[in-house]
């Protein structure tokens, strides 16, 4: 008997065994390996924090788009044991700093992308930079893929921005600028200097037309900066007409028709030509007073140097561009292909997101697409109130139909 029950003791005590390690092995296949890390949170650039308001950090891991918030709570350090993976990590807060020694509250932000979380711990460190000022217009959407033909050629001449009075007061366009950047979301180069953190390197500068109260924007209303101000359909039966766009591009010797009713935009600094993947960055931009456009192209001249590499080899380069100041800029937004973007071209602190039509360049379902700020709700007047927190990931709702095709 006592044999019997031994020998039934040893059974289960295996069959235990058994399961624990079955247990263990299971643990191990679904992944959830933990990393404790430590984020700290470091001034903005020539700048000492003297208080922390309120800080959020938002992460999302890439792989299970597992959603984590981690909210400040009276230290520079934040810690989380978090799953292994990459992360893109957005960070909004208000701090206080002190300015020719009078103490501000301002706004910050960051976003940093596909950011590897492994390791039994690691440290991660938050660079924060302050959000731009905003007068309240918006670029509310951009239509830059064109059309094609009944017969199916690509048609590009339709291409229009939609720029928007998102404020509660009348605003005036006159003498603002629009500008289209140097550097490509699809090709990262190790510029020198670098100024990103300070300044937008332009390529193209245009400046609307307009001696101060010209171009008046009603709150909630907006206006149209076409390619080209003509009625398309005439020439294209699936595009649109365009002849009410309140301003055109201009290019000598490639706009021969000039469209009745819009005004000229002015060329500063070269002559813009809209890409048709996006993969730039454009902003608008309020000038500060007594700065002229003369005086920017000469005393905003930003002058680098980068090495391109080709077939392995590596070939010296030197450029220019027009040096913007961030807190110039009124609203900027990125454009990329999603699949081909590599990086932002502006600081965080203007924009810390981008936005596109398309997975990939040679995707045909992009034509007659476009990006459009999202719409919040509607104000005590009924205007739209537009999404605005200077992420144009979260800000716009991509590839979808234009406005002016409805």
């Amino acid at each position: 008997m006592i044999k019997r029950i031994l020998q039934s003791l040893c059974l289960l005590l295996v069959v235990l065994g058994f399961n624990a390690c079955s247990s263990d092995d299971n643990n191990n296949l679904n992944g959830d390996e933990q990393t404790f890390v430590t984020f700290w949170i470091n001034d903005p650039q020539d700048t000492k924090i003297e208080e922390i308001k309120e800080m959020t950090i938002k992460l999302v891991e890439l792989n299970a788009n597992t959603k984590t918030e981690l909210v400040y709570q009276g230290d520079r350090k934040i810690q989380k044991a978090l799953p292994t993976g990459t992360y893109d990590i957005s960070v909004e807060g208000v701090i206080t700093h002190k300015v020719n020694g009078v103490l501000e509250e301002s706004k910050v932000s960051n976003f940093i992308k596909g950011v590897v979380i492994s390791g039994r711990e690691m440290t991660k460190t938050i660079d924060l930079v302050f959000k731009g000022a905003s007068t309240g217009f918006v670029i509310e959407e951009i239509f830059f893929a064109g059309t094609k033909t009944p017969e199916g050629y690509q048609y590009t001449s339709d291409q229009y921005f939609k720029i928007t009075n998102n404020s509660d007061e009348v605003l005036y366009l006159d003498g603002m600028l629009f500008i289209q950047s140097k550097f490509m979301t699809n090709d990262k180069q190790d510029y020198k200097p670098n100024i990103m953190a300070e300044a937008f390197s332009a390529g193209v500068v245009l400046q609307f037309p307009g001696k101060g109260k010209e171009h008046a924007v009603e709150p909630g209303k907006s206006v149209i900066f076409a390619e080209n101000a003509i009625n398309h359909k005439e020439f294209n039966s699936n595009s649109i007409d365009l002849t009410k766009a309140d301003f055109q591009n201009y290019r000598e010797d490639v706009h021969d028709v000039v469209g009745l009713n819009a005004a000229k935009m002015v060329n500063i600094y070269d002559e813009l030509v809209i890409n048709i993947q996006g993969n730039y960055a454009y902003a608008l931009v309020k000038l500060p007073e007594g700065m002229t456009t003369a005086k920017l192209v000469v005393d905003n001249l930003y002058d680098y140097e980068y090495d391109m590499i080709f077939g392995g080899e590596s070939y010296p380069n030197a450029d220019s561009a027009i040096k913007i100041p961030n807190s110039w800029i009124v609203d900027a937004v990125n454009l990329g292909v999603a699949e081909e973007y590599q990086w932002m071209v502006t600081s965080p602190s203007v924009d810390m997101g981008y936005t596109s039509i398309t997975q990939h360049k040679g995707d045909e379902g992009r034509y007659g697409k476009g990006v459009r700020r999202r719409v919040l709700g509607k104000n005590s007047t009924g205007n739209n109130i537009l999404k605005d927190t200077n992420n144009s990931t979260v800000d716009f709702e991509a590839g979808v139909r234009p406005s002016l095709f409805k």
